[in-house]
């Protein structure tokens, strides 16, 4: 198992190896995910500080800042002859902030050509969140001179995987397809704690590639996980372990409700790629992504319309008696889950 120091180090310096190399008298982190644009930021902060180890770093609030603020932060003080310029807001800084940052790149870029810098250089390092406002200020920079870098936006299933497998590379590991997937699955829509998943998987686990069950077993707290692995059991025709599955989890203080959600979620993605194989409908328009629908239609074979109407209607129940102050939710979900077993047939006396 490797030194975890070492590998928090080496995901603080992941993000941007091409400016971390050099870094540019200016860089501007424009858009993205918000959690890879503020890595993205550390990673050019930590660059920096290492080409100006005796550098001051200097926060400034781009929402109050003016010109001469600016100008007073990149020039040569009492502390230091060179600073590290932080703008977190781009998109709130004034005019004349920018006209002052124009102005800085053509001094700086004048006196490099003409190999006049006796100081070393200040290095401004500014974020924009990517929305219209501000972004003429963005391309103004780019235009003077300034380096632009744009974190992913992890917009879709296919980036978040690449995401995934870019984070155990990072760590000299891989990850199996369904593990990566089902990660993306839990944690797709809180990049921070899916980055944050991957490195406590490679610092806990010295299994390489990384497994499902390993992952799975990892993320048990998680009710999407949880819920997943209840309806793969009831729907492998395993209800006396579906139902231990459930009680286990509510024994550890798992929400009924939530795990009503997760099992429901297995279920409406059958719905849909049952539709998608009657040809009332397009995995396009149920907006599908592939695995899902791979698993999704493999599960539902041998399912009738009527059992997965059943069984969702049950399960409709169990969510009902999860919102009343007075109902079972547990028995309910227990009802559920064997029904799911069946898949949606009565009980045969």
């Amino acid at each position: 198992m490797r030194n975890f120091v070492h590998r928090f180090e080496h995901i603080e310096g992941m993000a941007t190896p091409r400016a971390a190399t050099n870094p540019a008298t200016v860089t501007v982190v424009f858009g993205g995910d918000v959690y890879l644009n503020h890595r993205t930021m550390k990673t050019l902060k930590k660059a920096a500080s290492a080409a100006l180890p005796d550098a001051e770093i200097i926060e400034m609030d781009g929402s109050t800042a003016d010109s001469y603020a600016f100008d007073e932060a990149v020039s040569p003080s009492l502390l230091s002859s060179a600073s590290i310029v932080m703008i977190p807001d781009l998109q709130d800084v004034a005019d004349d902030v920018i006209d002052a940052m124009q102005r800085y790149l053509k001094e700086t870029n004048k006196a490099a050509k003409a190999g006049a810098a006796e100081e070393p250089t200040s290095i401004v390092i500014a974020s924009h969140d990517g929305s219209v406002k501000g972004k003429k200020h963005v391309d103004a920079l780019k235009k003077a001179g300034a380096h632009i870098e744009t974190p992913d936006k992890l917009a879709n299933d296919r980036a978040k995987l690449n995401f995934v497998r870019g984070e155990f590379r990072s760590y000299g590991r891989t990850v199996q397809e369904p593990a990566a997937q089902q990660l993306v699955a839990v944690l797709g829509g809180r990049t921070a704690e899916l980055a944050a998943m991957c490195q406590q998987l490679c610092f806990d686990f010295d299994e390489n590639p990384m497994s499902l069950a390993t992952a799975m077993n990892y993320l048990d707290d998680a009710p999407e996980v949880t819920g997943f692995a209840v309806a793969d059991a009831a729907l492998r025709g395993n209800p006396a372990q579906a139902v231990l599955k459930l009680r286990q989890a509510i024994k550890r203080g798992m929400e009924p409700l939530a795990l009503v959600g997760a099992i429901a979620s297995t279920l409406r993605s059958m719905g849909k790629a049952a539709a998608i194989a009657a040809g009332k409908a397009n995995a396009a328009e149920l907006r599908m992504n592939g695995w899902i629908l791979t698993r999704a239609t493999q599960q539902v074979r041998g399912w009738s319309s009527e059992g997965l109407g059943a069984c969702i209607e049950a399960l409709a129940h169990a969510d009902q008696e999860a919102k009343s102050t007075s109902g079972d939710p547990v028995f309910a979900l227990e009802q559920a889950v064997e029904l799911i077993a069946r898949r949606g047939r009565p009980l045969v006396a």
